[in-house]
């Protein structure tokens, strides 16, 4: 069936935010770009085993990065 009104249907921003927020990288693999997802889980855990400021700033970054990520299917 076809959506009302020309909506598409797709991966939530803001379930990839919150994802994030729980797993850094959660929302980038939710949106399909598991890669990138897995390297801001590296990153992010990285950042936090150095010092708690700099994976505090880089867990906060890839939040904000699931949410305007593109999914893989909307080119």
């Amino acid at each position: 069936m076809e959506a009302a009104h020309g909506a598409q249907f797709g991966p939530s921003d803001t379930v990839a935010a919150v994802l994030s927020l729980i797993i850094p990288g959660a929302g980038q693999i939710y949106k399909g770009k598991t890669w990138i997802g897995l390297a801001w889980l590296a990153l992010t855990v990285g950042g936090y085993l150095t010092v708690l400021v700099p994976g505090m700033f880089l867990h906060l970054l890839c939040v904000f990065h699931a949410y305007g990520v593109q999914p893989v299917n909307q080119r």
